[in-house]
């Protein structure tokens, strides 16, 4: 599982544990996360958010806003 800093979490589509892109319908979880939805791609992902989920919750970015919004 990658722990590079350089590393980072880009949005709902992908692993928040090893970053991998997960297609629709192809995740194992996805859940709701401060306005944010984060996916876990497989059983070994899953224990490893379980174990240590601060470490993998660090690497989320600030929820996007939209400038255009009122």
């Amino acid at each position: 599982m990658p722990s590079s800093a350089e590393e980072q979490f880009t949005g709902d589509s992908q692993c928040i544990v090893c970053l991998k892109e997960v297609r629709d319908g192809d995740a194992l979880c996805r859940f709701t996360f401060e306005e944010r939805t984060l996916t876990l791609c497989c059983p070994l992902c899953m224990e490893a958010f379980k174990a240590t989920p601060k470490t993998y919750l660090g690497r989320m970015l600030p929820p996007r806003t939209d400038a255009t919004s009122f």
